[in-house]
């Protein structure tokens, strides 16, 4: 199933506390970043270049790629909206102050973390660069699919134009599945109409609408159909959101530990031979991966089996984490 579920994790290990309790930030980043992009398309003028029958004029209308680079560095967003580059900047540090917590009190009281140091601000430009950056490139691929697809199939502008800036914010494979789910309600054929009450993402409240018109065999008005996959394409966008907050959220938190423990190494409060030690999350969506992970010991800088380093290398989403490993 798509739908992301809520993941039972230790409740004693405070970077994931830290990643669950600042995930809904970074969510929050993230679609503000995507309404803030929205807006600056005019569907009136949209409509315009699509009807001048120019892609190149159409998507440099659009220019996806740089306002979501700017939208999700916060650009254009009100003084008191925090970024996705700001909040991945605050995980980082919420999940290193909660190693620094988790450290001997002799090592507490000595080691001082430091947040603008080189490898912290390396490791942040790095990371929010390649972050912002694919989300970005993924969110134009998917606008220019739709796109390249309304030019060759045509139709009216302002109807392409809803379609297109409906699409702002999903990813290629993301657009084509809410595509392939108005297409089904448009073709007034029963098999897709028995097709969309199967796909996890769609509104229930629609299913009776689709019960009726499977037994009544009558097709759905294009009113409603456009109602269905705008609300569709929205629970998509939520999905996405969530899944990047929750990988994300783990990702920023775990490299502030990981930082905090190198720190803590040179400025001598941790041993050159210190370990760290995997612990899966042990629920029902635990994957064989993690599973297998789970107790294996590795040195700070050295990767786990499979050349994984730390949580989410297994997998989006994973609520796995690492830990300072006991003395043998």
């Amino acid at each position: 199933s798509l739908v992301l579920k809520v993941v039972k994790v230790p409740a004693s290990h405070p970077v994931l506390q830290v990643a669950e309790r600042l995930d809904g930030r970074l969510k929050k980043a993230f679609l503000l970043a995507v309404a803030n992009v929205k807006d600056q398309i005019t569907l009136n003028k949209l409509a315009e270049a699509i009807q001048s029958g120019d892609i190149l004029v159409t998507l440099a209308l659009l220019a996806i790629d740089r306002r979501f680079t700017e939208a999700l560095q916060g650009k254009g967003l009100e003084a008191n909206i925090i970024s996705l580059r700001e909040a991945i900047q605050e995980t980082y540090a919420a999940g290193a102050q909660a190693a620094m917590d988790m450290l001997p009190r002799t090592a507490r009281i000595g080691t001082s973390f430091d947040l603008v140091n080189q490898e912290s601000v390396r490791f942040l430009n790095s990371y929010n660069f390649n972050l912002i950056n694919g989300i970005s490139q993924e969110s134009r691929d998917a606008v220019q699919q739709i796109v390249i697809r309304a030019f060759k199939e045509g139709g009216s502008p302002m109807q392409q134009a809803r379609q297109i800036k409906q699409a702002i914010g999903l990813t290629p494979r993301m657009e084509l599945a809410v595509q392939n789910y108005r297409r089904g309600l448009e073709s007034g054929e029963l098999s897709g109409l028995r097709q969309a009450l199967t796909r996890s993402l769609r509104d229930g409240r629609y299913d009776p609408t689709l019960l009726r018109a499977l037994d009544d065999e009558k097709e759905l008005g294009q009113k409603r159909i456009d109602a269905m996959a705008e609300r569709y394409a929205s629970r998509y966008l939520d999905y996405r959101a969530t899944n990047i907050a929750r990988t994300e959220s783990i990702r920023a938190s775990a490299a502030g530990q990981q930082e905090l423990w190198r720190q803590a190494r040179q400025q001598g409060y941790l041993a050159d031979d210190a370990q760290r030690v995997w612990i899966a999350s042990k629920d029902e969506r635990t994957c064989p991966i993690c599973m297998g992970l789970d107790g294996e010991r590795a040195g700070l800088d050295e990767e786990f089996q499979r050349g994984i380093m730390q949580p989410p290398d297994p997998h989006p989403s994973c609520r796995c984490t690492v830990a300072l490993a006991k003395a043998a």
